[in-house]
Formats: structure tokens, sequence, C-alpha cells
């Protein structure tokens, strides 16, 4: 499922210099409410991201269940002109949760002259319980053929419940992403997008009503 772009602009401190997207990745309908410093934050659809300007500094993310209960209060602190996402994972109660990617490639912050020349991908498996898997991207036109391991929630660089997997520049181009077994040939989901140089996507991993495996990718 290839997820349409959302660029919507909502909530508090929109007169900042740091951008903050929000991705949501949450399975099912668990009826999350997010909050930015105690100011509600319109949620995108599930599968898709919006974007908003925010101070530089420190801000409290909250998520709570549609009854009020909380499932995470956090505080996450920024500084003037990075870039940053938000990332809502996990279903129910007893597994949703936030975490914070920097994105160090489209700033610059990341060294290796990428800015200039590429654009990023963020791979967030955001089921839990769901993997471990590979990640192989195929780019159209080209030989190259890319495979990352250990896809699984919580496998990122952040503390669990990080839904991250990966956070990777590529080269301008089209590119189809699926997600295998360990080390086995046959998709078990696949989604495909075009790159252009500075665009930032994210490609999650979620699961259907139904059990399925879907990746979906939305532009930031």
């Amino acid at each position: 499922v290839l997820a349409a772009c959302s660029n919507d602009t909502a909530g508090p401190n929109t007169n900042g210099d740091v951008k903050l997207s929000v991705v949501n990745a949450l399975t099912g309908d668990v009826g999350a409410q997010l909050k930015l410093d105690q100011t509600s934050v319109a949620l995108p659809t599930s599968g898709h991201a919006s974007s908003m300007m925010v101070t530089a500094g420190s801000h409290r993310v909250q998520l709570s269940s549609e009854s009020g209960q909380s499932l995470v209060d956090t505080t996450i602190s920024v500084a003037a002109g990075s870039r940053h996402t938000v990332v809502l994972s996990g279903s129910g109660v007893t597994s949703a949760g936030v975490s914070v990617a920097t994105d160090t490639i489209s700033t610059g912050t990341g060294g290796n002259g990428y800015r200039s020349i590429v654009g990023s991908v963020l791979m967030v498996n955001s089921a839990p319980g769901i993997g471990p898997f590979d990640v192989v991207v195929y780019q159209a036109n080209s030989a190259s053929v890319y495979r990352f391991g250990n896809f699984a929630f919580g496998a990122g660089s952040l503390p669990p419940p990080a839904p991250y997997g990966f956070y990777v520049p590529f080269v301008p181009a089209t590119y189809t992403f699926t997600i295998t077994n360990p080390g086995a040939p046959t998709a078990l989901a696949t989604t495909t997008l075009t790159l252009a140089t500075d665009d930032r996507w994210t490609v999650m991993l979620t699961t259907s009503i139904e059990g399925g495996l879907v990746l979906q990718a939305t532009k930031q």
C-alpha cells in the first residue's frame, strides 16, 4: 500500500524554527490522543504524516487512550534548525509507544556531504511481536540491491518500545521495499516510492485487521 502524502501543519508553537513531523503508525482502532506541551495535536490518519514548526528547547509529549488513560508521557529536547520525526506505534493500551528520531541527513549534521545529493528514508516496524524480518530494497534501473536485517519492533537505537529499524540516505530514484523472512527471497509485503533530492519518507510495517503484513510509505 502506498499511502498518500499529507503536509498538514497543525499544533502549538507554530512560530518556532524546528521541523517536527508526526507519523501515525498505530495499528488498530486505539482512539489515541496526542498532546504537545499539554495542547492537543490533530493526529494524521493511520499510515500518514503531518508536520509543524515548534520552538527550540524542551517539549512534553503525551499520548493517551480515548478514555484518557495515559499511554506515554515523555519530554524531548530539540535544537534550533533541527528536524525530528515523532512516530506513534504499537496497538492498544499495552503496546502503544512514542519514539523520536533526529534527522541528521537532510540537515547536514550527519556528515559525508549527504544533504546535497540524497533524500532519507526512515524504516519503522510498528508491529509488536512481529518479526524480525529482512528489508530488501531494489533500486529501479539499477543492479543495486540493499538488504537490512533484524527489522523488529524495539530493535532500533532508541530504548524499547522504539519501533525504528533504520534511518538511512538514498540517492534520488524509484525504490521497491520488500519484507522477507531472514535470508529468504519471498516478499511478504511490498511498497514502492520515488525519492527526490532532500525528500524524507517513512516506510512502516503494520498489520491489517485480518493479521496480514502491510508495508506503507508516506512522505513527510
